[in-house]
């Protein structure tokens, strides 16, 4: 997915917010890391001191073991400045890379499968891989060989069911005589 700023920015902090809940806001040892971040996203989202701070503080409210206020506070101020300091261009502060962040804050394979932005190259191949595996298929679950062999079968049963003779099946359908004979089989012990 294409991403700008913003809209990475509101995937980070949607992330954060989940990881938080899967950690079941116990995230001790990681506060400072999980503040310092979702507060740069925060400047990055709303473009406003008094509105950031609001939800940085709410977001530390909602944790088991909060940071005292006055630790907020300077947190606060501190990527405030980060965030004017690089306000012109917006690709410099406190932007960093998933591989960071993962690290950063301990982010495990596991937790990274309910995230939206914050993965790895392994979880992004795999999603990849799910996606592609899942275009492949069908309404109804089946790939384009699949449908194509059940449309021939539901052919072959309905000129079986007509009375007429497998070579007269083969040569209506374009296909080889010993290949209806692998279908009605196949039919057969399908009761079908």
């Amino acid at each position: 997915y294409l991403y700008n700023y913003f809209t990475l920015a509101v995937a980070r902090a949607s992330d954060l917010k989940t990881l938080c809940k899967l950690r079941d806001y116990d995230i001790e040892g990681y506060r400072n890391a999980f503040l310092h971040v979702y507060a740069y996203q925060m400047f990055l989202v709303h473009n406003n001191y008094h509105v950031a701070r609001n939800f940085i503080q709410e977001f530390n409210e909602a944790l088991r073991a909060p940071l005292p206020k006055q630790e907020v506070q300077a947190i606060v101020k501190s990527t405030f400045k980060a965030y004017e300091r690089n306000r012109e261009d917006i690709s410099k502060g406190y932007n960093y890379k998933n591989a960071t962040l993962i690290e950063l804050l301990a982010i495990t394979t596991e937790e990274q499968q309910q995230l939206k932005s914050i993965i790895d190259k392994t979880e992004k191949q795999r999603r990849n891989t799910e996606q592609h595996r899942a275009s492949r298929r069908s309404e109804d679950g089946l790939t384009s060989r699949e449908n194509a062999k059940k449309e021939i079968m539901n052919n072959v049963s309905a000129l079986l069911k007509e009375g007429l003779k497998q070579k007269e099946i083969a040569a209506k359908l374009g296909i080889s005589k010993g290949r209806v004979s692998q279908l009605a089989k196949e039919l057969q012990s399908l009761d079908i």
